[in-house]
């Protein structure tokens, strides 16, 4: 099956289940998506685009706030249910998180509810491909010292190490001179590799992204940020923000400290014009005492789930992908263009090759679109397609069998 082929599937399976929400529509008071997360809200704009009305959010649990993106309120599904009026358009994800999805489905039997929907296999990659914009991740530098047991450090240092120019650091130039390249409707991520804000200039680049247009997201520790670090970009409007927490089980090297703590107070509690900072935690075990005190208060939602990095991790609680053969598409980004760049300005395939097996070329010295479409990207379409090529997609939880 061609890329094409697949698209046009998810376009017959979108239909059917635009047919289907709206039957149930008909025959309730109203709908309601059940997942306040990601998915949710990109299955929230779908149905606006498609002249759905959605009443509420609901997530399991006592809860009832504003939601900031959409003017929505987020519900308890229990309560929910209990009224009897509306049906339930399940936001859980069957390709990576089937166990969600069955929580949700056994809820809402427990509660007697059957107007209910599970969100199809694929609907997920549908709903990416159809809002998705270009992703560059951004590792501002070489060498973590958080050095979280599921992230293969040591494997990157030594692929970086092999590198003509390996420099350790982004300057604010090179980021300038990269990002003065890069198309405008790209969503600029400060994550990588490495925490973001171990870079002296990490927060002059988010200003310089900002002034120039582009919708940027963090992912951090917050390890090397200052409190005027935060008081400096907590204004500006985030795409998202996702904070990786410290672990009871010490995985993630994140010093406690009075100042972290103060500091990851702020960001879970802080609230720009009604808007929450920021939009989740991660943690790599069970989350820190006091950070889950903190979360609880707060009610800010966890992701737990782990994998194996697209192989290049083995251990304990990881979801494994096991090589996956036939043709293949990225469910993250089925256009390849989640991209990852580095301080040297050497672009990767993305935040997965931590081997840096896939070396798309220096947007330093080539354009974007160049390197984009370059003689590396065709090769590893290419493999996509044939079982035989050794492309790190068919080791990867992202990528999907078509």
């Amino acid at each position: 099956m061609s890329a094409k082929i697949f698209l046009n599937y998810l376009n017959k399976c979108a239909a059917s289940y635009l047919q289907e929400i709206r039957r149930l529509s008909s025959v309730t008071q109203g709908l309601v998506i059940y997942g306040a997360g990601g998915l949710g809200h990109l299955l929230y704009d779908f149905l606006q685009k498609n002249h759905i009305t959605i009443n509420c959010f609901c997530v399991t649990g006592e809860k009832f706030e504003r939601d900031y993106e959409t003017g929505l309120s987020v519900c308890s599904a229990e309560k929910l249910a209990k009224e009897g009026k509306y049906a339930f358009l399940i936001a859980a994800s069957l390709n990576h998180k089937a166990n969600y999805s069955v929580e949700m489905v056994n809820n809402l039997k427990m509660w007697g509810i059957d107007a209910y929907i599970e969100m199809p296999k694929y609907m997920e990659n549908f709903l990416v491909k159809y809002f998705q914009r270009p992703v560059l991740e951004i590792t501002t530098k070489i060498g973590c010292p958080i050095n979280c047991k599921y992230c293969p450090q040591s494997l990157f240092l030594k692929a970086y190490e092999k590198f003509p120019n390996p420099i350790k650091e982004m300057s604010f130039d090179t980021f300038k001179r990269c990002i003065d390249k890069v198309p405008l409707n790209t969503v600029i991520f400060f994550s990588g590799f490495s925490e973001p804000f171990l870079c002296k200039a990490v927060v002059k680049m988010i200003q310089y992204a900002a002034r120039c247009g582009y919708d940027i997201s963090l992912a951090t520790t917050l390890v090397g940020m200052s409190e005027s670090d935060f008081e400096t970009i907590k204004d500006i409007s985030f795409l998202e923000v996702v904070l990786h927490a410290p672990d009871r089980e010490k995985f993630a090297n994140i010093p406690m400290t009075d100042e972290y703590l103060e500091l990851f107070s702020k960001f879970v509690n802080t609230r720009i014009n009604g808007r929450r900072l920021i939009n989740y935690v991660t943690c790599q075990g069970t989350p820190n005492e006091r950070i889950d005190d903190l979360l609880r208060r707060a009610n800010v939602r966890l992701n737990l789930e782990l994998h194996d990095r697209a192989g290049n991790l083995s251990g304990e609680n990881l979801q494994v992908c096991p090589q996956k053969g036939d043709k293949l598409l990225c469910g993250r980004s089925i256009d390849m263009n989640w991209n990852e760049l580095l301080p040297n300005g050497e672009m990767i395939l993305c935040s997965m090759d931590f081997g840096l097996r896939h070396r798309l070329g220096n947007l330093y010295n080539k354009p974007y679109e160049e390197i984009i479409s370059g003689t590396v990207m065709k090769e590893i379409k290419a493999g996509m397609s044939d079982r035989i090529a050794n492309v790190l997609c068919r080791n990867c939880v992202f990528s999907i069998e078509i």
